[in-house]
């Protein structure tokens, strides 16, 4: 089935389409949509099809924020050419990143040598710009 290997989804604010991730070959995922009605589930456009995870709805529903192994992406609800928002030289380890309640920043986990082998949570803006440092784990 389309959502056997899609752990991570989220619904969008209006409740009316899910998106996830699935894995249609080892190592690969694809962002999908699908309505709740009922339907034919989307691909996200082609850009996204590879290596993308965690999708999450933007609180105004259009945008999708996700995750490759090291870059932070923000696209149009409908697909379209994804804006890198922020990049981590030694990768993200969120499960997908979480927007501000204004849906002005996003938040995530990730490593960055410059702040330790830890793990640490991160803020940038939902448009890009440059990294905020919040704290690191132990």
């Amino acid at each position: 089935t389309l959502t056997k290997h899609a752990p991570m989804m989220d619904l969008s604010p209006d409740g009316k389409t899910l998106v996830f991730s699935v894995t249609p070959h080892a190592y690969e995922h694809s962002l999908v949509t699908l309505p709740t009605s009922g339907g034919r589930p989307e691909i996200l456009g082609e850009e996204t099809e590879t290596h993308s995870w965690g999708a999450r709805w933007s609180p105004d529903g259009s945008q999708l924020a996700y995750i490759t192994s090291n870059r932070l992406y923000v696209v149009g609800a409908a697909g379209g050419t994804p804006n890198e928002v922020a990049h981590l030289a030694d990768g993200w380890v969120s499960v997908s990143p979480r927007w501000s309640p204004d849906g002005a920043f996003l938040a995530a986990r990730g490593r960055d040598r410059g702040f330790g082998a830890n793990p640490a949570v991160f803020v940038v803006p939902a448009a890009g710009g440059a990294l905020r440092h919040l704290t690191t784990f132990v």
